[in-house]
């Protein structure tokens, strides 16, 4: 996961490794955290973070009962 944050999502779309994505999904990270999942920084990249969660399964579930929005990235293939 990536936080947008001091940048426009636009901006961050044009940079690898997302702009291998045709499409991206947005989250908050209020509806991560108010789903009882963690955001762990990688260290690699201080925008880059790992969804964390003890439990695959309810882990899993919670994470795509997320509201999200999917949008296109029009700088896919670019």
């Amino acid at each position: 996961m990536f936080a947008v944050r001091d940048a426009a999502i636009d901006e961050l779309a044009q940079q690898a490794p997302l702009v291998r994505f045709d499409r991206l999904s947005l989250l908050t990270v209020r509806d991560v955290l108010a789903a009882g999942m963690r955001l762990e920084p990688t260290g690699r990249n201080p925008r880059h973070f790992t969804v964390g969660f003890d439990d695959l399964a309810s882990g899993g579930q919670r994470l795509v009962s997320c509201a999200h929005r999917v949008v296109p990235n029009a700088y896919h293939d670019a």
